[in-house]
């Protein structure tokens, strides 16, 4: 049957009658009620009610009293809550508001509009081979748990931020150190005896003139050899820019990218290498020069 209503989305559902309910619905009415007696009871005693929530989708859990320490003082069966247009399975409430909704999943998720309500709404999924157990069960088992922060994802997200921090900061420091030691590059590549102090230069290529000129700025010598060739040496380093790509095809100085190598000299580690390369892309960028690094 088509169910076109104006609060849930649109969904076939399956005919029934009185004498012939699908196991689905059985399953889901049995649970609810259940969970409804389970924790009407708890309530009733003033007795904890342990739970394990499953916070993310990562599965990280933990254990808890639905309860919240007497946060939560009555529970209500398909209550309608009008100010969030939804009418969720179970409603816990706390000095009359809603402090957590349950939603007992057999098939169907539940809706956009009651995950979004803005309180914990908590997944309760039964198998029909448990489902009796949850009258009188000492620890009720929840598959997910919405709108409710996960203490170790946050702490995961927490270091991984300061970990790009680092880097960054890292990237930039040796982002100025470069910009600082590459022009010396050229120093070092006068010839002996050159009157005129003129830097060598050799015939460039056509569709790197424009590069050429600005490398050859930075502090990176154009290679006799290789024309699209470009080298620096830094430390325990040589980067290199070529304009020739590994598949031999070359590269126009609008449509393509040059590529930034790194080698070391010694046995620095691949981290350092990693954020070196970062660096001089950083620097070329900034001079109009879009590059692209590989590690190896």
């Amino acid at each position: 049957i088509a169910k076109q209503g104006q609060i849930n989305a649109w969904h076939f559902a399956h005919a029934t009658s009185a004498d012939a309910a699908s196991c689905e619905g059985w399953l889901h009415a049995t649970a609810k009620a259940l969970l409804h007696q389970r924790i009407a009871s708890a309530l009733q005693h003033n007795a904890l009610l342990k739970i394990k929530l499953v916070l993310c989708d990562s599965s990280h859990t933990r254990d808890s009293d639905l309860l919240d320490a007497g946060k939560i003082d009555s529970v209500a069966l398909e209550q309608w809550w009008a100010e969030r247009n939804i009418q969720p399975d179970l409603t816990l409430s706390g000095s009359g508001n809603p402090v957590a909704l349950i939603e007992v999943v057999v098939s169907h998720p539940p809706e956009p509009p009651v995950i979004d309500c803005g309180v914990p709404v908590l997944e309760f999924h039964p198998r029909p081979e448990t489902v009796a157990s949850i009258a009188d069960s000492n620890k009720l088992e929840f598959a997910r748990v919405h709108n409710y922060p996960c203490s170790q994802c946050r702490e995961q997200e927490r270091v991984q931020a300061k970990k790009e921090e680092e880097h960054r900061q890292l990237v930039e420091n040796t982002a100025a150190e470069l910009r600082r030691v590459l022009p010396q590059q050229l120093e070092l590549a006068i010839p002996n005896g050159n009157k005129n102090g003129a830097l060598p230069v050799f015939q460039v290529l056509h569709n790197v003139n424009k590069y050429a000129q600005t490398l050859n700025k930075l502090g990176f010598i154009q290679q006799e050899s290789r024309l699209n060739l470009f080298k620096a040496s830094v430390r325990k380093w040589k980067i290199y820019v070529d304009f020739q790509g590994p598949e031999g095809i070359p590269m126009g100085e609008d449509w393509s990218k040059p590529t930034i190598y790194a080698f070391p000299n010694d046995t620095p580690s691949n981290a350092e290498r990693e954020v070196l390369l970062e660096s001089v892309e950083l620097i070329l960028n900034e001079n109009n020069i879009q590059c692209r690094r590989r590690s190896r």
